[in-house]
């Protein structure tokens, strides 16, 4: 759905559906004492998308999510995972860059 949104120009629209995904991924993770999915990976991979290439402003929301999304990647050490924790250390490293609109270096 978030993509749909996106693709419909409904960024914010998208982001809450991003992080709706979220929730209701970590609910399962949490109930059933899974690590990391490729769902979760998908939904935070989308969702920092949409806010580093497509207009999306919730930085606040992503960047715990995308953050501990990344450490439990690298700490898996997971080969099916390798990309994908290297592209959200490049995004978390993104998210800080001065004058990125909601950038750590902004909010302080």
């Amino acid at each position: 759905l978030g993509r749909a949104a996106a693709a419909q120009g409904e960024v914010e629209q998208a982001e809450a559906f991003f992080e709706e995904g979220l929730t209701t991924a970590d609910a399962h993770r949490e109930a059933t004492g899974t690590s990391v999915s490729a769902e979760r990976v998908a939904l935070v991979r989308a969702w920092a998308e949409l806010v580093l290439f497509a207009g999306g402003r919730d930085v606040a929301a992503l960047r715990p999510a995308l953050r501990a999304t990344y450490r439990e990647l690298a700490a898996l050490g997971n080969p099916r995972f390798r990309e994908a924790a290297f592209t959200f250390e490049v995004y978390l490293t993104m998210l800080r860059l001065p004058g990125r609109v909601g950038s750590e270096r902004d909010e302080r």
